[in-house]
């Protein structure tokens, strides 16, 4: 599941669900009581539900998480994607909350960092962001190639920013990076023929990593792709937050059936009976 997560696997989803149902079943066969085999088949349910629009039980998926860390505390994994399935459900301080632990817990564990920073640029907490993510790279822990690009536009970070584009699986060789870093600048403006031209390049490049460009494509309008979790209830994200896209993701996950149950979060509110809106 983790090697299609960070782009050294090309198998399917299916493919990834069903193998890590199998190893995660077979170590629970052999230890119920397993800690990273329950989080395991929980992430995995997450990811599928998020990255296929598939429904999932989002309040089992929290629950079991939960069981996995009182089980083993001193696991990060599990607390990883605790942080995770919150911030799905819009449950941002409890992720924060989440995060904040692994990282007292495993100051050096590069997810929960990574997923920290990116979570305070949704909340607008900027300067904590900017501190925990220069911390991360003078401690060696996160590259270049994690950056949150709302962070960096915020910061001026210009050059930061261009070179970032410039991984040979990224926008290497598109000749109008220097527009990408404006349009960060000034979101609410309409991007459409930048964001058509850099589709347009992505699509050619047969090596392009579109589940990390997602962070990237999503504020200027590519409301078709499937967004990172931690990032979509930040300001850059709002857009798509308004869009049929994101109504489709939260209703075919289950998240909209979860917050019908447990409560809104506080960018979103019920309409009627059966439906809903999001700042």
């Amino acid at each position: 599941s983790l090697k299609r997560e960070y782009g050294f696997s090309k198998a399917s989803d299916d493919e990834v669900i069903t193998q890590a149902d199998l190893f995660a079943e077979k170590a629970l066969s052999i230890n119920p009581n397993s800690a990273l085999a329950i989080a395991a088949k929980a992430n995995a349910r997450h990811n599928i539900g998020w990255e296929s629009q598939v429904y999932q039980n989002q309040h089992q998926i929290i629950t079991d998480l939960l069981k996995a860390i009182e089980i083993d505390p001193n696991y990060p994994s599990p607390m990883n994607w605790l942080g995770l399935a919150y911030v799905a459900t819009g449950q941002i301080e409890l992720s924060i909350e989440t995060y904040a632990n692994c990282q007292q817990r495993h100051p050096f564990f590069a997810p929960c960092v990574e997923n920290l920073y990116d979570i305070l640029v949704s909340t607008g907490e900027f300067d904590q962001a900017w501190d925990v993510f220069i911390q991360a790279i003078e401690q060696g822990i996160t590259t270049g190639y994690w950056v949150n690009f709302s962070l960096l536009a915020n910061k001026n970070e210009r050059t930061a920013f261009m070179l970032s584009l410039g991984s040979r699986d990224f926008f290497l060789g598109f000749r109008s990076v220097d527009e990408i870093y404006e349009a960060f600048k000034n979101l609410d403006a309409d991007h459409a023929v930048l964001l058509k031209n850099m589709l347009a390049f992505a699509e050619n490049n047969q090596s392009f990593k579109w589940n990390y460009a997602s962070s990237l494509l999503v504020p200027l309008g590519a409301h078709h792709l499937i967004p990172f979790g931690p990032v979509i209830w930040g300001d850059d994200h709002k857009k798509y937050r308004q869009s049929s896209a994101f109504k489709n993701q939260i209703i075919a996950t289950g998240i909209y059936e979860y917050w019908q149950q447990h409560g809104y979060p506080p960018q979103c509110r019920a309409v009627g009976e059966d439906d809903f809106a999001c700042d």
